[in-house]
């Protein structure tokens, strides 16, 4: 992904809230099929302005939009599908230990565990 795509879809006056969809430019569909995501932009701060607002925002897409375009490439690994459809029904548990524990943080042959992992 190259660039981003970025279309204000609403806004709610109440709640200070802006919903926006994101596409990045190798997007599969066109950016009206991605669900639109809500943001509170409502700050004290007469000094920031519209620009700033709108390149944060787009900061957030750009991972949102990645996490997409990784989400339909996983969808068509039936491989990958097949083994997160096996695990529904399934309940884990783990201290924090387990999870926070330097160790924890590497894999058997010493690599980071969670390399290429993205998680929505």
């Amino acid at each position: 992904m190259q660039s981003l795509k970025m279309k204000i879809d609403g806004f709610d006056v109440l709640n200070g809230t802006i919903l926006i969809k994101f596409a990045g430019d190798t997007a599969e569909k066109p950016i009206d099929e991605y669900p639109s995501h809500k943001f509170n932009v409502v700050e004290d701060n007469e000094n920031v302005t519209l620009n700033a607002v709108l390149k944060a925002l787009a900061q957030t897409g750009w991972n949102i939009a990645f996490q997409q375009e990784v989400a339909e490439q996983t969808a068509k690994n039936n491989e990958k599908v097949a083994i997160y459809q096996a695990l529904i029904g399934s309940s884990y548990e783990y201290t924090g230990e387990e999870l926070f524990a330097p160790e924890a943080c590497v894999a058997e042959d010493n690599q980071p565990s969670t390399q290429g992992l993205m998680v929505i």
